[in-house]
């Protein structure tokens, strides 16, 4: 629309806000009363009217004139401000129906009022002179996009053979010599959709007449508005073909068990008359994603309406070019499927009856207020539109102040609007960083996100983790891995991230550290497939929801280690940082109340902390990290003596980190018992099987390992056996931790029941992996009441057997501690 950019509007039913013939059309023009009619039509539809109403006359003026001038029929029908409902905020300027003699056809017409516009070096986006200059979408990329949206989603225009036509008009803009806008770079455009020009005022009327001279013999507008919304075969094929053989989309193990587990409940709801809603708990790597994108080919393969929304634009922008490979035109169609969350106030399937399915992704990320979001709850909003909304959701990855996703938000929004919510799924098997769950328990435990355990040895073979003194080394060293495109350098948020100086061209440098200056990633580009995207740095929000083989990570002065604290340091961000903005008002609000202001600080750390937890965890072989923080480097480097044991494991840097305090036992602790030493006990805890029983005495105290912050839950055992290796080996001194806390599928835990003796050993301990297997209780009608049907203790070294234990033996179970480490 000429000078003004789109004004975002909510996902609503197909719309058309004016739809007159030709001859009334002009005579509302004539006499003036076309801009009073459009703002009612806004007004009675929509609730309010859009910012760029003061355009209208010209640019509707300009228009008729060409209408006028096309001989077509006085009958021909001409809508304004067609809302094509798979699009969400997309608005079509002018849709002209009619029939040229043999079919009934329809023209897309884009129009703008600039008088200037260039080439940009970025695929399919022009310079345009809207704010001093701007990318922005080629105008036939537009009018193109809005006609491959009603031909692959609205099933009557389809099956009624009507065409559509597509053409940008910019009335203002005398064509130049050469022109910009039919640069050959932009030749595969505009040979799909017309360009018109000032110059081109008696040829647009030409292409009008050519295609809609005479009135339609279907009511085309009608259709436009109330046909059916199904999505195409080709796109549901196309759909499937960008799943079928890419590697990134297999869905290995517990995933598969997982999505169909999850894809036969859904199934089940198909046609309920209430809304249903499910949750499905996942860490980082966990397959949520992968999972997300598999059940949105199934809605569309059973002929449903279903959408993918993602509040994270870079992950979106990636799923788009997957399924664009090879066609350009379903470009369009991705950014249809794949929508954000913030187009979905005003949508309520109740009466709209629209979208039978929204998957949500990232749904920790969902807020109740954000920038052009007009709604109140993005969760509320997710609940409300859909027959079934399907919830991914992992509340460590909230990354800023006003991200609100959460278990509890959604129940909340499903009660108000009387849906049933399903039992939750949990995700627990791990394929990113390596495949180990024992990385990302090493990084909630070192980043003090919460106390874990099980750090499984992951730094053993399976991952490798640096930490670097030189930010310079770093990134040499991660270029070298960058064969084929799938390393990038992220960063916090202690460098400036300014609105200028971020496009391509003439863009600054503002991620500098000695002998390291880089850009961020540049602005209306897709950092994460960019072929020069090693060359620009991410940060978390164009990096959550999507992962590489390498990841080099800087840590800003936000993130410190002090007095054996992770300290989250907010007046260390940088001043263009929003991810915090709202907290030095909350301070403010809670003074003098302390248990408020505790929420505050404790929020603050939080974000921070994810933050770089989600950074972190965006590598598939390898992490190199950089600290700002020569305390927090070298406390990573402590950290890592507990990930592996194995002498190739080092944390590459010209100071090599200080050697392992020798063991040793003393009857009475010279320091802090719990914090400083930790009791040593004799629980006769095997490895193999049931091991012996004997009881529990202290047998001395041992120095507590550094780096790990222990307390009175703590405390050390001799482990025998060789069910647990590679990563217990028989005969190890462990760290344990009591007061087992949340789910304990896959922990390895120290267990105890008097009921079961080992047959050769005859004892009631063992270390083992935890799995339960969960059933719901029949006709209880109580989402929550579910038994275990067994619990299994699943040994690590292949040649032990799993130890079952039965329903009926399940209350003699005792979860006596989780393994932490083994002691170096």
């Amino acid at each position: 629309m000429i000078s003004h950019p789109r004004p975002r509007h909510g996902m609503l039913p197909p719309m058309i806000i004016y739809a007159e013939t030709r001859r009334n059309f002009l005579e509302d023009v004539d006499l003036n009363r076309l801009e009073r009619r459009l703002v009612d039509g806004f007004k009675r539809q929509t609730g309010s009217v859009p910012a760029d109403r003061a355009v209208w006359a010209d640019e509707y003026a300009r228009f008729s004139n060409a209408l006028r001038r096309a001989g077509v029929d006085d009958d021909v029908q001409v809508a304004i401000e067609y809302h094509v409902s798979a699009a969400g905020r997309s608005r079509i300027d002018v849709l002209l129906a009619g029939n040229d003699g043999d079919r009934d056809n329809g023209i897309v017409l884009e129009l703008k009022a600039w008088s200037d516009a260039d080439v940009a070096d970025v695929p399919e986006l022009v310079w345009s002179p809207y704010g001093g200059g701007r990318l922005a979408q080629h105008p036939c990329l537009q009018a193109r996009k809005y006609k491959g949206l009603i031909l692959r989603f609205n099933a009557d225009i389809r099956e009624k053979g009507i065409d559509i036509h597509s053409a940008a008009y910019l009335f203002n803009l005398t064509r130049r010599r050469p022109e910009p806008l039919e640069d050959p770079r932009y030749r595969h455009i505009i040979e799909e959709s017309r360009l018109f020009l000032a110059d081109d005022a008696d040829e647009l009327s030409r292409f009008i007449e050519r295609h809609v001279r005479h009135r339609s013999r279907h009511d085309v507008l009608f259709l436009l508005e109330k046909g059916r919304i199904v999505p195409a075969p080709a796109l549901v094929e196309r759909v499937a073909r960008m799943l079928d053989g890419n590697e990134e989309f297999d869905l290995l193990d517990t995933q598969n068990e997982a999505f169909q587990v999850i894809r036969h409940a859904i199934a089940g709801v198909a046609t309920a008359a209430k809304r249903q809603v499910f949750i499905v708990h996942g860490g980082p790597g966990t397959g949520k994603s992968v999972i997300a994108v598999r059940l949105l080919a199934e809605v569309l393969a059973s002929k449903r309406l279903g959408f993918f929304i993602a509040p994270n634009k870079a992950f979106r922008d990636t799923l788009v070019e997957q399924l664009a490979r090879g066609g350009r035109e379903y470009r369009e169609d991705g950014q249809a499927l794949f929508q954000s969350s913030w187009s979905f106030h005003t949508a309520d399937f109740l009466k709209d009856r629209l979208h039978e399915v929204l998957v949500v992704d990232e749904s920790h990320r969902l807020k109740d207020e954000a920038y052009q979001y007009r709604g109140s709850s993005m969760v509320e909003d997710m609940v409300r539109a859909a027959r079934i909304s399907v919830f991914f959701l992992d509340e460590t990855q909230r990354v800023q102040w006003n991200d609100s996703g959460s278990e509890d938000r959604i129940r909340a929004a499903a009660k108000k609007f009387k849906a049933q919510v399903h039992p939750p799924f949990t995700l627990t098997s791990q394929f990113r960083c390596g495949g180990s769950d024992g990385y990302l328990n090493w990084l909630d435990d070192v980043l003090q996100i919460r106390p874990t355990a099980n750090f499984d040895n992951w730094a053993e073979e399976h991952y490798e983790f640096r930490v670097y003194d030189d930010a310079a080394e770093l990134y040499r060293d991660l270029r070298s891995r960058n064969a084929e495109n799938k390393a990038r350098l992220v960063a916090g948020y202690s460098w400036d991230w300014p609105t200028e100086g971020r496009q391509r061209r003439g863009h600054v440098k503002h991620v500098t550290v000695t002998g390291l200056s880089l850009p961020w990633n540049f602005s209306g580009e897709n950092w994460a497939t960019a072929a020069d995207g090693i060359d620009q740095v991410g940060c978390v929000h164009t990096c959550q929801g999507v992962e590489f083989d390498w990841l080099g990570v800087l840590i800003g002065p936000d993130l410190r280690f002090e007095n054996d604290r992770i300290v989250g340091d907010p007046d260390k961000r940088a001043r263009t940082d929003s991810s915090l903005k709202g907290w030095k008002k909350a301070q403010r609000d809670a003074e003098g109340d302390s248990a408020a202001a505790e929420a505050v600080v404790a929020k603050v750390q939080a974000i921070i902390k994810n933050t770089y937890k989600v950074l972190l965890s965006r590598g598939r072989k390898g992490c190199f990290v950089w600290c700002a923080d020569p305390g927090l480097r070298q406390y990573l480097r402590d950290r890592l003596r507990f990930a592996s044991r194995a002498p190739a494991v080092q944390a590459v840097s010209a100071a090599l980190a200080p050697p392992a305090p020798t063991t040793r036992f003393v009857a009475s602790p010279p320091g802090r018992r719990f914090e400083e030493w930790l009791p040593v006990y004799d629980l006769g805890v095997a490895a193999g099987d049931f091991g012996p029983s004997s009881s529990a005495d202290c047998l001395g105290w041992i120095e507590s390992p550094p780096g790990v912050r222990t307390d009175e839950r703590h405390f050390v055992a001799h482990v025998t056996g060789r069910s647990m290796e590679p990563l217990i080996p028989d005969g190890s001194l462990c760290l344990f931790r009591f007061d087992v806390a949340g789910s304990r599928g896959g922990r390895i835990l120290l267990v105890q029941h008097h009921a079961i003796n080992d047959p050769e050993l005859g004892g009631s301990y063992t270390l083992k992996k935890y799995r339960s297997l969960k059933m719901r209780e029949a006709d209880t009608g109580d989402d929550s009441n579910w038994t275990h049907a067994a619990i299994q203790l699943v040994p690590l070294n292949q040649q032990f057997q799993t130890i079952w234990i039965n329903p009926d033996q399940v209350e003699d179970l005792r979860v006596v501690a989780e393994f932490v480490c083994v002691l170096p």
